[in-house]
C-alpha cells in the first residue's frame, strides 16, 4: 500500500513526524552520542530523510536525493515504512524479507538500528494522527 501520492507530500510528513522527534532528545541519543549520519533512502515515492548527529544537537533534513557521505545508510520502501509505523509489521521482518536494506559496518549499524528502537516506538504512537492531518488516512472510528 502507498499512501503518499508524490515525493512532496512525502517530505512534507517526514518533516512533520521529525520536527516533533526533535523535541524529544533522548530519542536521538544513540544518534547524537555516535556521532552519525543516518541515511535513509525511500523509494516510491523518492525521498532521502537525514538524521546528523555529528556535530551538536541532531539534525533533520528531508530531500529528493544526497547524502551519500552517510555511515550508516538504510534502503526501504515508502510503502513498507508505512506498514512498519502503522503496527501491520515489524521491521525485523521487512529485513529478513529483503525490503529493508542496510549499507554500511553491521556492527556500526545494528548499534545505532538498535538505539533508535524508542525512536521508531514514538513515530508508531504518532504517526496515525499526522497522516489524518495530511487527509491520507481516514478518521479514526470512520466505517470504511
Amino acid at each position: 500500500m502507498n499512501v503518499y501520492p508524490d515525493s512532496e507530500t512525502l517530505i512534507a510528513v517526514m518533516y512533520d513526524i521529525f520536527t516533533r522527534v526533535l523535541r524529544e532528545p533522548e530519542l536521538l541519543k544513540s544518534v547524537r552520542d555516535g556521532k552519525h549520519l543516518l541515511r535513509i533512502r525511500l523509494s516510491e515515492p523518492d525521498a532521502v530523510l537525514l538524521l546528523d548527529g555529528r556535530n551538536g544537537p541532531v539534525r533533520f533534513s528531508a530531500v529528493r536525493s544526497g547524502g551519500d557521505d552517510a555511515d550508516v545508510r538504510m534502503h526501504i520502501p515508502a510503502g513498507v515504512l508505512h506498514e512498519v509505523w502503522m503496527g501491520h509489521r515489524r521491521m525485523r521482518d521487512a529485513y529478513m524479507a529483503g525490503e529493508m536494506k542496510l549499507e554500511s559496518n553491521p556492527l556500526k549499524a545494528l548499534g545505532l538500528l538498535n538505539g533508535v528502537v524508542d525512536l521508531f516506538r514514538f513515530v508508531e504512537s504518532i504517526y496515525p494522527g499526522i497522516l489524518r492531518e495530511y487527509d491520507l488516512l481516514e478518521p479514526a472510528g470512520s466505517g470504511s
